[in-house]
């Protein structure tokens, strides 16, 4: 799949584009990392619209293929032969399950490495550095934003709620359904929203009367969810921008990238 240079994200998201070029135009030693690590934020999200275009298409065609069964199959009881355009259907669906799956498991992957990179230009902003140690960027972001915000003498203002949202909705779902798996008796299985959209809903194999008000850790609609991650990329941008002052980039070193 190709798609027009103008349609990419440093041409789209004006705010993150003012960003990185007032930050590549500084002579600080330390803009040039700074910058190249505010393209990683354009870099995922475009795979993010290229995995949702992706989606929208296994999504319809599914959607299809099940509207011609259901139509085609017979309205009376009892036993019935199956035609061959039928049968030929039905066994379609299965792997275009596979591939509605496919996409919106991609999206959450892409969505947890673009927080996380976002995250990484906050703290080379703010420090200078990358947060230290294992483990997400962004799950250390909403961690320490309160007091790295106390230290600099600025206000986090809706990034707090962001971030934390975005650790719900996002990071918590790709790490604790789709990679670790932290309930074994996950089984996944498709529901559609009233939108049309095909979603993944977690359903439980050999449950016990103490799941009865168990989570099943249904998938949220990709549009959504992309939606709020522009949200926040161009909260931050504003962000930084508006604290520049605060950041590394504001001390007195001057020099060549």
């Amino acid at each position: 799949m190709t798609e027009d240079i103008e349609s990419l994200s440093m041409f789209t998201m004006p705010r993150v584009g003012a960003l990185h070029a007032e930050v590549w135009r500084s002579s600080h030693p330390k803009s040039g990392v700074i910058a190249n690590s505010i393209t990683q934020w354009f870099r995922y999200r475009d795979y993010l619209k290229r995995v949702l275009v992706r989606y929208e298409d296994a999504n319809g065609t599914y959607l299809e293929v099940r509207r011609r069964v259901r139509q085609r199959l017979p309205k009376t009881p009892g036993r019935h032969r199956s035609s061959r355009r039928v049968s030929a259907d039905m066994r379609r669906l299965w792997p275009l399950t596979r591939d509605v799956h496919l996409e919106i498991e991609s999206f959450y992957v892409f969505a947890k490495i673009l927080v996380d990179r976002v995250a990484d230009t906050f703290a080379l902003f703010f420090l200078g550095h990358l947060f230290g140690g294992f483990g997400s960027s962004h799950v250390k972001l909403k961690n320490q934003l309160a007091s790295i915000c106390q230290v600099k003498n600025v206000r986090p203002g809706k990034l707090t709620k962001m971030t934390r949202d975005l650790q719900e909705r996002i990071v918590d779902h790709r790490t604790g359904v789709i990679e670790h798996l932290r309930e074994p008796r996950y089984s996944p299985g498709s529901s559609i929203g009233a939108n049309g959209k095909i979603r993944i809903e977690m359903g439980l194999v050999s449950p016990t009367e103490a799941d009865h008000e168990f989570d099943t850790r249904t998938t949220e609609p990709l549009g959504d969810l992309m939606a709020a991650l522009d949200d926040y990329l161009d909260a931050m941008a504003a962000f930084l921008q508006a604290n520049r002052d605060k950041s590394v980039l504001a001390s007195r070193q001057e020099g060549k990238r």
